[in-house]
Order: C-alpha cells, then sequence, then structure tokens
C-alpha cells in the first residue's frame, strides 16, 4: 500500500487503572469461603501468577483431552 491504513488514525486513549494487589490475609479468607474448584483456581492465580483463563485452562497430567 502506498498509504498506511492507519495514516492519520488517532491513537485511542488509555487510562491505566490502579491495580490492586490482594493481601495474603485476604487470599486466605477468600480460600475459606470458596467451594473446592474456585479455591484450586484461585490457588493457581495467586500461587502461580495465572490469568483467569489460564488458571482455569490448566491441563492435568499433560492430557491433551482433559482439564481440571
Amino acid at each position: 500500500m502506498a498509504d498506511g491504513p492507519v495514516k492519520g488514525g488517532k491513537e485511542p486513549e488509555h487510562v491505566r487503572e490502579k491495580v490492586v494487589v490482594p493481601t495474603l490475609a485476604c487470599v486466605k479468607q477468600v480460600l475459606t469461603d470458596a467451594g473446592d474448584d474456585l479455591a484450586l483456581e484461585i490457588v493457581r492465580m495467586a500461587g502461580c501468577g495465572l490469568r483467569n483463563g489460564g488458571a482455569r485452562a490448566v491441563n492435568v497430567d499433560n492430557a491433551c483431552d482433559r482439564y481440571t
């Protein structure tokens, strides 16, 4: 293309929101109130640094057809 498809376009404004990291006490309290499935997901997120989608998609025993 002679001209770029975004030539003259305006960049979107991005306002970064404040990030809140839960305390260990908060995570422990949530774990006591959560069911087993949700607690396992929370542990993966807090302990392994996974995002919620990654925590849900963790592969069990490296089986391609089975997820927790």
